[in-house]
């Protein structure tokens, strides 16, 4: 399922992978998610760093924790205030000029992670922007 967004990624003009990453996310473990749903998460994700000012690059890596897959968003743009991180998941919340955000994107994106047993949070990237990790349980397979 990942591996057909991280064509459309691969694709991006904004987008960096690290070689092999597919592979990499291939082999976390199982996870059972809407695959619909988690395609959106990260499409919605993926759209509000290429729209944020000033982001050149996005970088997208995932890796097992334990018995989590844990994905993160990271871009080189001008970041989310500090005082705004606790808000950016509030429905209607947006930083965006008026008229173009709703401010429901990240909301739906916390509802979708909530859902499947996940958490999700923002921080200040490495790369000098915001970055979003998603940590989502993987199944357990033990008889």
């Amino acid at each position: 399922m990942l591996s057909g967004f991280v064509t459309i990624v691969e694709n991006s003009k904004y987008a960096t992978l690290a070689p092999g990453q597919v592979n990499r996310l291939g082999r976390a473990g199982p996870l059972l998610v809407n695959g619909q749903q988690l395609v959106q998460v990260l499409t919605n994700l993926l759209r509000n760093a290429a729209q944020a000012e000033g982001v050149r690059r996005i970088r997208l890596t995932g890796h097992r924790r334990d018995d989590a897959l844990c994905l993160t968003i990271e871009d080189d743009g001008c970041g989310i205030p500090e005082a705004e991180r606790p808000r950016v998941f509030d429905p209607f919340f947006t930083t965006k000029p008026v008229g173009q955000g709703s401010g429901l994107g990240l909301s739906m994106v916390h509802r979708i992670i909530n859902d499947h047993g996940g958490s999700i949070g923002a921080f200040d990237s490495a790369l000098g922007g915001a970055g979003f990790e998603i940590v989502l349980p993987l199944e357990d397979t033990t008889p």
